[in-house]
């Protein structure tokens, strides 16, 4: 698969949703970053799992192209270990149309960019073949701590502290925990998805349900069904009296 123009090899696939595929190279001749949970893929919160990992038929055509992105953008000694490639697929049932996805994408880059969040550098990309490659980001799954109930003080923190300063400035992410990586002392966003601010959308009226439900994200996890999370049929997380009791503590330490 690698060769002269095409120094990387394919790792695993990360993980897949309605929109895209997300895999992860490494660069022929090194060892990757191993040991961590890279999860630059999107969830699917009615049940389709982010952890699908395993070959792909279309890997040789995704890593020609990442070959002919990287070349352009560094010299051989310069590039990285290893990179996440996000390739878009043509679904009916997207959001964003196809043609659209690419140009949409780059766009909320610019804006997460400009609101300081933290989320992994895109290096390049190829409209031709509806993929972005950007920085492969180690760490731990927030999805994970949230099933394993393990999201401690200063993560709340920082995540409250996110929500904030985006609300602030119009604008919502996905706050689905799988989306979020602890990487080293940053909390780092994932995904580029944003949208103008609503309300029901928010983290304090949709995403903090998630990250306090720790029984039903560990049930979400291992068995993908979205009913352990979600009110039946809704893409709207359970949140029962006792959730919104805990929320409401959380969210009087400064929202």
């Amino acid at each position: 698969m690698a060769g002269p123009s095409n120094p990387f090899r394919f790792a695993q696939r990360l993980g897949e949703g309605k929109s895209a595929v997300t895999y992860r190279f490494d660069r022929t001749g090194t060892t990757g970053k191993t040991g961590k949970t890279d999860t630059t893929g999107k969830t699917d919160t009615t049940g389709t799992s982010n952890s699908a990992q395993g070959a792909d038929q279309d890997v040789p055509d995704v890593a020609a192209n990442i070959g002919r992105v990287m070349d352009d953008l560094f010299p051989e000694a310069g590039m990285p270990d290893s990179v996440s490639v996000k390739v878009f697929k043509d679904d009916p049932g997207n959001y964003i149309d196809f043609d659209r996805a690419l140009a949409t994408e780059l766009e909320h880059y610019r804006v997460l960019r400009e609101l300081g969040v933290r989320i992994p550098l895109l290096y390049g990309y190829d409209e031709d073949a509806y993929l972005l490659v950007k920085e492969y980001v180690a760490g731990d799954s927030v999805g994970d701590l949230v099933a394993q109930d393990r999201v401690d003080e200063d993560l709340w923190l920082k995540i409250i502290a996110l929500a904030g300063r985006l609300r602030r400035g119009g604008k919502n992410i996905d706050y689905f925990p799988s989306n979020f990586l602890v990487s080293g002392s940053d909390l780092v966003y994932v995904d580029y998805e944003i949208h103008d601010y609503q309300e029901e959308w928010s983290f304090h009226e949709w995403g903090i349900f998630y990250w306090l439900n720790a029984r039903g994200f560990g049930e979400f996890l291992r068995t993908g069904d979205g009913n352990a999370i979600n009110k039946p049929g809704t893409y709207k997380p359970y949140d029962g009296p006792e959730l919104r009791a805990r929320r409401d503590a959380l969210l009087r330490r400064g929202y």
